[in-house]
């Protein structure tokens, strides 16, 4: 999976550059966010602009990186929805999860 951290002012920005995030890639996706956690990034924002389609392995590995952070009372953010995406959120109710920004 490619991808881009941007720092500042203490949030990491996490760019995804795929159009999809699926079961192909999911794993991927998981580690990154688990990454951020490890390296000390607890304020996330996962700019999600390139990404087309995602499946609901894609919002698995949102909400195991929602709970990383929570767990170290942080805070994941989402960002840059596409239409799909943003249907997605709105069907299973992750919309009233995620602070979308």
């Amino acid at each position: 999976m490619d991808f881009k951290i941007e720092k500042s002012d203490g949030t990491a920005r996490v760019v995804i550059l795929e159009s999809r995030i699926d079961v192909g890639n999911a794993e991927r996706f998981k580690k990154i966010l688990a990454d951020c956690t490890k390296k000390g990034h607890y304020d996330v924002v996962v700019d999600l602009r390139n990404v087309e389609f995602m499946d609901s392995s894609g919002l698995g590995a949102l909400v195991f990186g929602l709970r990383e952070i929570k767990h170290r009372h942080g805070e994941l953010k989402v960002s840059g929805l596409s239409k799909h995406v943003s249907s997605m959120f709105k069907v299973t109710r992750l919309d009233r999860i995620f602070k979308i920004v």
